[in-house]
């Protein structure tokens, strides 16, 4: 069984901020239909919330082994 999650996450934190947070790592964040239908809604929400005064965007990414990750050491 296939679990589906949504495309958009909302969540408020803090006291007047509203974060949304793309959820498609796996298509590095691509705007599907639903995304947007989602981000109207977060978008709508935001605007008619009276007490919400900041709406942060965010996007989830690809967790990938660091493998060619080069590390700087502070010298030149």
């Amino acid at each position: 069984m296939v679990t589906q999650v949504p495309h958009l996450l909302t969540e408020e934190v803090d006291e007047g901020i509203l974060v949304a947070t793309l959820n498609r790592p796996d298509t590095l964040n691509a705007l599907s239909n639903q995304t947007m239908e989602l981000l109207e809604a977060a978008l709508l929400r935001f605007r008619d919330g009276e007490h919400l005064k900041v709406m942060r965007d965010r996007f989830r990414a690809h967790q990938r082994p660091n493998r060619n990750i080069a590390r700087w050491n502070g010298s030149a």
